[in-house]
Formats: structure tokens, C-alpha cells, sequence
């Protein structure tokens, strides 16, 4: 049976800090530990949470544009069941309450103790395995090489059909489905029509179009590195952040 560290690798944490210096340096210890979303303020965050649909949330109580507690009020909405552990210098029992009250797991004091923030996600990890159905998907090293080639297939494909390549891709494989998020491979000439914002409807549209279209090369690849067959489910389109989030179902459990 795996276990909870192993399992924590194959988890999703977003981490949410305003200090660019301690995001650098938490970003790195956790990355050897779990696949790590880094935002720099609960704006930030909101953009990106839907797209990456974290399992553990790490974020600062005080933050520009969108504090902690206005962000966790937010993500709660749409995803209850994320983990959330608050990292502040505010040590305070009245804001220690308020962050109890819409569902944490850790309130920690800075500056963070690593083993006892390490503690706390093996807590995690081993509270959603347990919600979880018995974990039938690849071995974690087995999984994150079989997300980077579909990473280096979906990211060739669009750049030959679109001209422009992503930024990045962030690529999710869980039992038989994949989603595959797409940061910024939107064109010069995509940016140049959504300066009028009668013409963001257009874009998505034409995004999702496109997307459609090279449907059939995208999934031609994603099997062959599977070993099944795989359809398309959706494409859609925030312009706001810049993304695209993409969502495969592999027909057969049988892989190669």
C-alpha cells in the first residue's frame, strides 16, 4: 500500500505568499515533495485555482490586493474539500479563531519550522488518501514521466498549428482521466483583438475552435504514450489569466 509520502508526491499544492523571496524559497522544498503552483497574493491565487484544482493549499494570512481569509472564503465555494494551512506573523487569537471557523487544518507562526510544515502535509496526504478510493493510478516516478511526454506532445502540437507555443503546460493524469492546463499560448494577434472587449467572446470562441480541430493529432499522441485510446472531453478559455484547460478521458484502463 502507499504511502503517505509517496502518496503526497502525486498531490497538487498551491502556495500562496506575497514575499517573493520566502515563495522562492518554501517553492523549493515543497517541489521535492509534491507538484507545487506558486501564486503571489489570493488574486492571483483565484485566477489560477480552478485551472489546477489544488488538493493542499498553503497560503499567507496578509497579502495585497486579496488577504488570506477573503481567499479562503472565496475557494471554499467551489472547492471544499481542499486542505488549507494559513502561515502568518500575525499571532493573534481572534484571527486564529476566524481562520478556524472557515476550515483549516494548520495555523503556523512564521518564520515556518519545515519539519513541522512537513508534518502537517504527511497529515494531509494521508486525510485525502483516506477519502479517497484505493489509489490505482501509476507508480508516482511512472506517472510524472508519462505527464512530461504529454507535456512535450500537446506543447509541439500547438505551437506547429498556432505558430506560438505555451509558456508552460502543467499536465494531471489521475486514474482515466488527463487535464492539461495551458498558460499563454495565446497569439500576437489573439492579444492585439481582446484590447477591445467586444472581441473576448471571439478569441474564446476561436480558441475552443481550434482546439476541436486539432483534437484528433492531440489525442493520437496522448494514446500512443498511454497505450489507449483517448478522447477530448472539453476545451475551454480564460482569457483573464491566459489559459486554457483541457480535459482527456482514456477510453481503456490497459496501458502499454
Amino acid at each position: 500500500m502507499t504511502d503517505d509520502r509517496t502518496y503526497l508526491q502525486g498531490l497538487t499544492v498551491l502556495y500562496v505568499e506575497d514575499e517573493e523571496e520566502t515563495r522562492n524559497e518554501l517553492r523549493k522544498f515543497l517541489s521535492r515533495r509534491a507538484r507545487v503552483f506558486t501564486a503571489s497574493d489570493g488574486a492571483e491565487a483565484m485566477d489560477m485555482v480552478d485551472d489546477i484544482n489544488p488538493d493542499i493549499i498553503i497560503a499567507d494570512l496578509i497579502m495585497p490586493r486579496m488577504d488570506g481569509l477573503e481567499m479562503i472564503q472565496q475557494i471554499r465555494k467551489g472547492h471544499p474539500m481542499a486542505k488549507i494551512i494559513i502561515t502568518s506573523t500575525v499571532n493573534e487569537m481572534q484571527t486564529i479563531l476566524d481562520t478556524v471557523e472557515i476550515g483549516i487544518v494548520k495555523y503556523i507562526i512564521k518564520p515556518i519550522v519545515l519539519s513541522e510544515l512537513e508534518e502537517c502535509l504527511l497529515k494531509c496526504a494521508g486525510e485525502i488518501r483516506q477519502m479517497r478510493p484505493e489509489n490505482t493510478d501509476l507508480p508516482p516516478e511512472e506517472r510524472r514521466q508519462l505527464e512530461s511526454g504529454i507535456k512535450k506532445d500537446l506543447s509541439s502540437v500547438i505551437k506547429k498549428y498556432a505558430g506560438k507555443g505555451p509558456r508552460d503546460i502543467a499536465v494531471f493524469l489521475h486514474g482515466d482521466s488527463v487535464d492539461a492546463v495551458v498558460y499563454d499560448a495565446f497569439t500576437p494577434l489573439e492579444h492585439t483583438l481582446m484590447r477591445r472587449r467586444d472581441n473576448v467572446s471571439l478569441v474564446e470562441q476561436g480558441r475552443r475552435s481550434f482546439y476541436s480541430i486539432v483534437s484528433a493529432e492531440i489525442c493520437e499522441l496522448m494514446g500512443a504514450a498511454c497505450g489507449s485510446s483517448v478522447i477530448m472531453e472539453s476545451a475551454e478559455t480564460n482569457t483573464h489569466s491566459f489559459t486554457d484547460k483541457l480535459c482527456f478521458r482514456i477510453e481503456a484502463k490497459g496501458r502499454r
